[in-house]
């Protein structure tokens, strides 16, 4: 792996993607959520270390007490959130950067349910062939695999070496899954450094935790209100996050109904749960006897559920005062596109004439989790504001996408 000496580049790499270059100045040009300043030529000595808590409540580790961090976050319950965190620091004096140490942590967490052992062996696997193909693919040289057991927390262990500017260049990755998350250690530079007494104390310090971070807040003020064009109904959902959704939520146009979609992934799975929501004004109001064959003929019958198999769909129905909820589970086929998408889940609001339905289609394991029901809930039917101007702030936001997507679709 080439370098040129007078572009000054420095080596980065991203397991999902190939190797590629990054200018020095990476390190300062980021955006970071909090930050605390890397000097470019820190010692060892002048820096410190310290043990490190992530404030995610992942792991705890060894590492110098000045670095730079990234922060996302998606809100799972109103105690808990999902975090993926980055934490980066530079150790070295080589005015060219060439022989600096860079170090890396980074926690990533599942939206779904804890994962089964054997789902954390799989996803270690397939961590390691990227890591293996990506890096073989620019030059470098796999040295050493080797698993990781630590304290029930399973994962491995990669060591590549690679020249870097006629310099011998190392590059050592540590993975370890706990129930939910996935925590990355990385390491960088001169080959004679990374296995150092200080490099091992980085990797060996490393302390896995079980669980999510509690973390009170409010879905109100964090997620993103969204009523349908005619102002039937409103929904909450996060705000677009490159880590945990495919954009922001958006209504699609149609005559008959009030449709609007998300679409959600996991970090760890790389899984895909697709998110609907559908408004309907009836000639009837909806009663027990109408709202299953409702659901049925509109919804179910296209992923081939059969109307006599009631049943098997562990309907679930409650009556409040002015309206009626239904929860349906349909297990389906999954397709060889997404061979993870073996459910669909219905939640219907029914309210007079009116009715919200919303569909979750994915893995079962996803769509049940905290996360998706809580997302579930934060809906509310509203057919008295049919007709009515929409809020202010929605206007506003409806009029900002339309002018973005006109700019998008002027040529050249």
């Amino acid at each position: 792996m080439k370098r040129t000496k007078d572009k000054k580049m420095m080596y980065f790499f991203h397991p999902s993607r190939k190797l590629f270059y990054i200018f020095p100045l990476w390190l300062s040009l980021l955006t970071f959520t909090f930050m605390m300043p890397t000097p470019s030529h820190a010692s060892d000595k002048a820096s410190g270390w310290e043990f490190h808590r992530s404030i995610s409540g992942a792991f705890e580790v060894r590492f110098p007490k000045k670095y730079k961090q990234k922060i996302r976050t998606l809100r799972q319950t109103k105690n808990n959130v999902i975090y993926r965190n980055e934490y980066i620091a530079e150790i070295g004096n080589d005015p060219e950067r060439y022989k600096n140490l860079l170090y890396v942590i980074k926690v990533e967490q599942t939206i779904g349910l804890p994962l089964s052992f054997k789902t954390i062996k799989r996803i270690v696997e397939a961590k390691t062939n990227e890591y293996v193909t990506g890096m073989q693919k620019n030059g470098a040289v796999l040295r050493s695999i080797k698993k990781i057991d630590q304290n029930g927390a399973f994962g491995k262990e990669l060591f590549f070496t690679y020249e870097e500017n006629g310099i011998d260049m190392g590059f050592r990755v540590k993975m370890v899954h706990s129930d939910v998350s996935r925590i990355e250690q990385v390491l960088t530079g001169p080959t004679e450094q990374i296995y150092s007494y200080r490099s091992n104390d980085f990797f060996e310090s490393l302390k896995i935790f079980d669980g999510y971070s509690t973390k009170p807040g409010d879905f109100e003020k964090e997620w993103e209100k969204h009523t349908s064009p005619r102002n039937i109904y409103t929904v909450l959902t996060p705000p677009k996050n490159d880590f945990f959704n495919f954009g922001p939520f958006e209504f699609k146009k149609s005559k008959k109904v009030e449709k609007g979609e998300m679409t959600f992934k996991d970090p760890l799975l790389n899984n895909r749960t697709y998110y609907s929501t559908f408004g309907y004004k009836m000639d009837k109001p909806f009663n027990e006897r109408n709202i299953k064959s409702f659901l049925f003929r509109n919804h179910m019958s296209k992923y081939g559920a059969n109307f006599a198999s009631t049943d098997k769909l562990n309907f679930n129905v409650k009556k409040y005062k002015d309206r009626i909820i239904v929860t349906a589970g349909l297990s389906v086929i999954p397709p060889k596109s997404r061979p993870y998408a073996n459910t669909v889940y219905f939640h219907g609001t029914f309210k007079g004439q009116y009715a919200l339905i919303q569909e979750l289609e994915g893995n079962k394991n996803t769509i049940m989790a905290p996360f998706m029901m809580s997302l579930l809930s934060l809906v509310d039917l509203h057919p008295e504001r049919q007709g009515k101007p929409l809020p202010k702030t929605e206007k506003k936001d409806s009029a900002q996408k339309e002018t973005k997507k006109k700019k998008n679709q002027t040529p050249d």
